[in-house]
């Protein structure tokens, strides 16, 4: 599962969940991705990527809701 502040909205987040053990692809493997897809969405893919890399840094405990 990964966080990610939401697109035009301060405060709330996006959660982002897969099945399987794996961990989060990197920003590298994401952006890769977001560029194969970017043509048939209409969400700005590039945008998502950088605010899950952003979540991944980001300290949400601070908000004492994350364990």
């Amino acid at each position: 599962m990964a966080l990610a502040p939401s697109e035009g909205s301060e405060h709330n987040v996006t959660v982002f969940a897969w099945k399987g053990t794996d961990e989060l692809p990197s920003f590298a493997a994401m952006l890769d991705r977001a560029r194969v897809l970017a043509a048939r969405h209409m969400v700005n893919l590039h945008a998502t990527v950088t605010r899950i890399e952003y979540g991944k840094k980001f300290n949400w405990n601070r908000y004492g809701q994350v364990s």
